[in-house]
């Protein structure tokens, strides 16, 4: 029954797409229409085969929404960035705002995939009253309550390393979330405040290498997400890169520490002291340089060093320092070595475990060909059974019919005796009549 009504589901779908093409003159050659994009799959899906579990994920991400697997760049933006961020950082996964689960529910199967923890975060009925922007209509305050824990649990599925947090952000923070470090974070609450709550709270708990994934922030139907993203990007000296997925959303990454910029207020306040501590730099440089070259002269003076030997021991020094460069070139090149061997291997990693998958399909199609095979072995040998023991009956029924059989054949030698001294006696009195006569 569940096949038949993901079948019609599908069908109802289909038509409704094959209206919307109709509707805007979608022909041949065209590859857009207001409302629909075609688009090619990514070359390493398509022409490299990775990402295989591309077709699992994205039925996890439309689970009873056929509507959302139209939206591919979002399931791609997801996948190509979860398994970037847990490749080249440690630390959790996490999703502020779940709704009815469908993204929670992607994020899930890397996060059982890569054994990251994962944290699901909603109020699981609708917006908070405390956030809602001023001006909005009840129509908003009314949107998303169409959901709740357990039809978003219903959704995701069970997994072992997931953990549900249930209230208004960030007041509904627990003691482990709140020391957690992550990997990758998705924030999905289209209002400012629980945005810029989310990207006050996460950003400083994101890793090197870490991705903030913010929905809706170009959608231009959410004005709030665009702007706190834009208030938090400004603060912290932050560009974000925007994606053209169906509701427009924001990547923020996590840089090394040492290369973070400035926030913009910083760098506003703390300019010309820059400039100035630049020039004091300088000037103790000079200064250094020319006390510098005032004790070389005076030791030239003082030991009669010949200028030949300072040239020689110049060149000395520089010969060390072209080998320093040469040893610092050499380590820049095996440091590098040694990233592409880690690459290589974690495609390599990532290679056996979709293998691994693949086997255990596998495994599971034979075992289940044998459960087949062994049920109509039991079957077959039931079926034997029973012919015997129909043969056996019948062996029986034939001795009793050849018994009943041999009583007859006495019963006519008897009657045949009895017919002979019948007929015999017969015999004697038309004799005995004879003579008489």
């Amino acid at each position: 029954m569940e096949t038949t009504a993901g079948n019609s589901r599908l069908m109802d779908w289909g038509r409704a797409l094959l209206e919307e093409l109709g509707a805007n003159d979608f022909r041949a050659g065209q590859s857009t229409s207001n409302n629909i994009g075609v688009m090619l799959q990514p070359a390493s899906y398509s022409e490299r085969g990775s990402h295989q579990e591309f077709a699992a994920v994205l039925d996890k991400f439309s689970f009873r929404d056929d509507v959302r697997r139209m939206d591919l760049a979002r399931v791609w933006a997801f996948i190509l960035n979860v398994k970037k961020a847990v490749a080249r950082t440690d630390g959790a996964i996490a999703e502020l705002g779940v709704y009815r689960g469908h993204s929670s529910a992607l994020l899930s199967h890397y996060a059982e995939q890569y054994a990251r923890t994962m944290y699901l975060i909603d109020t699981f009925t609708g917006f908070s009253d405390e956030q809602l922007e001023r001006g909005q209509t009840e129509d908003v305050k009314e949107a998303f309550r169409d959901t709740s824990l357990d039809s978003a649990r219903e959704t995701v599925g069970d997994y072992f390393n997931n953990r549900w947090i249930i209230g208004r952000f960030p007041d509904c923070v627990t003691e482990d979330l709140e020391n957690e470090r992550f990997c990758f974070v998705s924030i999905d609450t289209d209002l400012y405040a629980p945005i810029m709550d989310g990207l006050k709270f996460f950003y400083p708990r994101l890793n090197d290498g870490g991705v903030i994934l913010v929905h809706d922030y170009s959608s231009e139907l959410w004005p709030g997400a665009t702007d706190a993203v834009d208030d938090f990007c400004n603060e912290m000296g932050l560009t974000p890169v925007l994606l053209p997925d169906f509701g427009g959303s924001a990547v923020l990454t996590r840089l090394p520490r040492s290369a973070q910029p400035e926030s913009g207020r910083k760098r506003r306040k703390s300019s010309s002291l820059d400039r100035i501590a630049a020039l004091k730099s300088e000037l103790a440089t000079v200064q250094a340089y020319a006390d510098e070259r005032g004790k070389l002269w005076e030791r030239l003076d003082r030991e009669g060093v010949a200028l030949s030997e300072a040239q020689a021991l110049a060149a000395e020094r520089a010969q060390k320092m072209d080998a320093l460069q040469a040893t610092v070139t050499e380590v820049q090149a095996l440091a590098a070595q040694r990233t592409r061997q880690i690459d290589e291997l974690q495609n390599a990693l990532d290679d056996a475990q979709e293998l691994a998958i693949r086997r255990v399909r596998e495994i599971n199609r034979l075992q289940t060909a044998l459960d087949n095979v062994q049920s109509t072995i039991i079957t077959r040998t039931t079926q034997l059974h029973r012919t015997q023991t129909a043969l056996e009956e019948a062996q029986r029924l034939a001795a009793d019919r050849a018994v009943e059989l041999g009583k007859v054949y006495a019963a006519l030698e008897t009657a045949q005796k009895l017919a002979i001294e019948r007929w015999e006696e017969i015999e004697g009195l038309r004799k005995l009549t004879k003579a008489e006569d």
